[in-house]
């Protein structure tokens, strides 16, 4: 069970929650707005509180990968300059723009105060945690396109550069190269 339950997997599983959730809650939190339905209203800002949160978590897993993921293809010697830039790429990305969907909890949690105090002025904040929600997505889908090169070569800028993937342990392999899946 060691080889299937690590830290990089459990990242790698765990940050498609908050992408994948605000994107579903853009659904009821726009489709609230436009019914002016307050409690369809209060479940998306919630779901929004959420998965916005759960981005922490995902931070959390993410260092641990990264020592995890680059000890291991060191001890392979498998580790090169270009998956190292990758890695630090990705964790400089999510660094910088984990701000953005830290600012869409903010604005969701502060929209939702609106929703239940002030009715009348729930819609404006609606909309407004609308766009940040949109900020936050785009910044999520740019920290995991630089995530998805790590592992991936061929998401990486020279695909033509990329040797093909062959079977490491086939009978006769004399290959060495970089493995791309542990």
């Amino acid at each position: 069970m060691e080889t299937l339950i690590t830290s990089e997997r459990i990242h790698t599983a765990l940050n498609h929650i908050p992408l994948i959730g605000l994107m579903i809650s853009l659904v009821p939190l726009v489709t609230g707005l436009i019914l002016r339905d307050r409690r369809m209203l209060i479940t998306a800002l919630a779901m929004c509180i959420f998965c916005s949160g759960f981005v922490l978590v995902v931070m959390m897993t993410g260092d641990a990968a990264k020592g995890h993921f680059l000890g291991r293809l060191s001890e392979l010697n498998l580790v090169d300059s270009s998956t190292r830039e990758f890695v630090e790429a990705h964790e400089k990305r999510a660094d910088l723009f984990g701000n953005f969907v830290f600012g869409e909890m903010i604005a969701a949690m502060a929209a939702l105060a609106v929703v239940l105090t002030k009715p009348k002025r729930q819609f404006f904040a609606g909309w407004i945690v609308v766009l940040t929600t949109l900020a936050a997505l785009a910044a999520l889908i740019w920290v995991a396109d630089s995530g998805g090169k790590i592992r991936h070569p061929e998401f990486r800028p020279s695909v033509s550069s990329v040797e093909p993937i062959t079977d490491l342990h086939a009978p006769g392999s004399t290959r060495r190269g970089r493995l791309t899946v542990l």
